[in-house]
């Protein structure tokens, strides 16, 4: 089971305000506590038995009412399970609702339903229905802004009748089980904690959705009811998702495939440890590319198609800091063209990464040149013997050597018998890098340089 936590999502969302896991954790929760409450009539195999099997189910209804007023999705899951705990009794019961012999017949209300009612529905009811009630009380929606229609009739009016997010464009007009495939062998190029297209992990395609088919046939062959019963419960949860193919709502097909690989790993024992190798190194291979979101196949093979010199951040692009960086490219790309072994580039300013102002054979230096000071600021890039200053266009340095030089070609700063003439080299929107140079000059003046 511990392997749920190498989902690349669940990595992701937990340093996140999202509620995803905490959904699908509570949903396992309520099916591990009504294990207790097994298919079979004879019980007594289970860790509690008798007038104590109240607390499991207490316990189940209270995960389950939090699950209910926890997110919109709360109400699906709730049906689902209150539908899987009558069929479940109905066949535990059924020699007493249709009996061979009307001896047999027992109150199917008294010895079940009124119990599940106590100790299931009430915490369920009071822990779960604030937010329905107040909604109920304030629009006359307990699901609003959704708008509820049965048949072109419409039971709650509201603002919406569809879901707000649209369907991607990649697989709006998909079948149902191309959609899940199409997510599933991560086709996207990056992994994201709000999910979108970016699957559920290599771990889970390969190796415990497999395992998840085997131990179904498993359980089949060997008449394992209650992992039947689980099994069911979370598939048609999945399968009647609206939105099964946005991997952050159905973590907990992860959990199940995860247990399924304990049953293989039960029946072929020793044999399988082939399958525990494959495990680590997918393991391994999802934490690296959830750490470094821009690390997916795709991207690799489009890295790996530039000249080596060219393999940089800057031409990579990678989808989680390209909407930060996307401004810092122009620089970060001269800086590893143009900058030689043994020169020195100073920047001015906090800079997004320290990588990208070396060179691509990180051979030349860097320092920071700063804080301003138009008195002893020159000097000091002397003293440092820089060659490039990186600075931001409109800064105080931007503005101090415009005024020496309106054209921003040069300027000559006196410094005994030798000037320091600045060279514009590089110019966008944002930043500016400008070269230093030393000309002699007898005169022992100022000298103004324009190209």
């Amino acid at each position: 089971s511990f392997l749920i936590f190498f989902t690349p999502v669940v990595i992701l969302q937990i340093n996140t305000n999202y509620i995803d896991i905490a959904v699908s954790v509570l949903l396992l929760t309520a099916v591990n506590f009504l294990l207790y409450e097994s298919l079979s009539i004879d019980n007594s195999s289970l860790p509690v038995e008798g007038h104590n099997r109240k607390y499991p189910l207490f316990l189940a209804g209270v995960a389950a009412g939090i699950l209910l007023g926890s997110k919109g999705s709360g109400p699906l899951f709730t049906i689902i399970i209150v539908s899987a705990l009558i069929v479940q009794e109905i066949i535990k019961h059924r020699k007493q609702i249709y009996p061979r012999d009307p001896g047999e017949k027992g109150n199917f209300m008294r010895s079940s339903m009124i119990p599940y009612t106590l100790y299931f529905i009430l915490p369920l009811i009071v822990l779960g229905s604030y937010w329905y009630i107040k909604n109920w009380v304030l629009y006359g929606n307990p699901v609003y802004p959704m708008e509820v229609s049965v048949l072109n009739i419409t039971i709650f009016k509201g603002l919406y009748k569809k879901m707000l997010d649209p369907l991607p464009s990649l697989i709006e007009n998909s079948s149902y089980f191309i959609r899940l495939f199409h997510v599933w062998t991560e086709k996207t190029e990056f992994y994201l904690y709000d999910s979108r297209l970016s699957g559920l992990g290599p771990l889970w395609f390969i190796l415990l959705l497999p395992s998840l088919v085997f131990a179904l046939l498993r359980s089949i062959r060997n008449k394992e009811y209650n992992w039947l019963f689980v099994s069911i419960l979370l598939i048609v949860t999945f399968a009647v998702h609206p939105r099964n193919w946005t991997t952050r709502y159905t973590i907990f097909m992860v959990a199940l495939g995860a247990i399924s690989y304990g049953s293989v790993m039960d029946f072929f024992g020793k044999k399988g440890r082939i399958t525990s190798i494959i495990a680590l190194v997918l393991a391994a291979y999802t934490f690296l590319t959830v750490n470094s979101l821009c690390v997916m196949p795709a991207k690799i093979r489009e890295f790996m198609d530039l000249p080596e010199k060219e393999r940089t951040i800057a031409r990579h692009k990678p989808f989680n800091i390209d909407i930060h960086a996307r401004e810092e490219y122009g620089y970060w790309m001269w800086i590893s063209n143009y900058i030689r072994e043994g020169e020195t580039l100073a920047y001015t300013f906090e800079p997004l990464f320290l990588a990208p102002l070396w060179n691509d054979g990180f051979s030349s230096k860097t320092v920071y040149a700063g804080p301003f000071n138009n008195h002893d600021w020159l000097r000091k890039l002397k003293d440092r013997n820089v060659t490039y200053v990186l600075l931001r266009t409109h800064s105080e340095e931007d503005i101090w050597i415009e005024k020496k030089s309106r054209a921003l070609t040069g300027i000559v700063e006196e410094s005994g018998r030798q000037q320091v003439e600045f060279q514009m080299v590089f110019s966008d929107d944002n930043y500016k890098i400008v070269k230093l140079v030393k000309a002699e000059n007898n005169t022992g003046c100022s000298l103004f340089h324009s190209t």
